[in-house]
């Protein structure tokens, strides 16, 4: 491809930038699209473990039940979770501390990638399964597949 002409050195300088630009934009479209596939799949996973859609849950379930009934048909960080469901995120850390205390919530002992935040985050779960895994320090084995 020819972005420039050779006698014009402005043209030159001008098309290069305009092409880094470009990539860039495509670099964070694709990041947001991963973001948004995750949360989709989150939500995909609630709604069929519990056979209601994310407007029937929000409006049978309290904020807190409602995460409490979320994390057992799902694994995921807390950030990821209230953003799928869009949740209040300060209010699912209070619920997150008081269901840890009662022993109802169980985080992983590894930290893993957020597919939200691309920062380092334990995984919650209230599914009593999977708190063996969690609880494991070998992150091989836990499986976090899309279904």
């Amino acid at each position: 491809m020819k972005y420039y002409n050779n006698n014009n050195l402005a043209l030159k300088e001008q098309g290069r930038k305009k092409t880094v630009f470009t990539k860039v934009i495509r670099l964070k479209s694709k990041i947001d699209y991963d973001k948004q596939m995750h949360l989709n799949w989150i939500v995909r996973k609630v709604e069929k473990g519990t056979g209601l859609t994310k407007q029937e849950l929000k409006s049978i379930y309290s904020e807190k039940a409602l995460f409490f009934e979320a994390l057992k048909h799902v694994s995921t960080t807390n950030r990821s979770l209230c953003k799928a469901l869009n949740l209040s995120r300060p209010n699912c850390c209070r619920h997150k501390k008081e269901l840890e205390s009662r022993g109802l919530l169980i985080q992983s002992v590894d930290k893993y990638v957020c597919r939200n935040s691309y920062d380092l985050a334990h995984l919650i779960s209230t599914n009593q399964n999977k708190f063996d895994e969690l609880l494991k320090s070998n992150q091989l084995k836990f499986e976090f597949s899309y279904e």
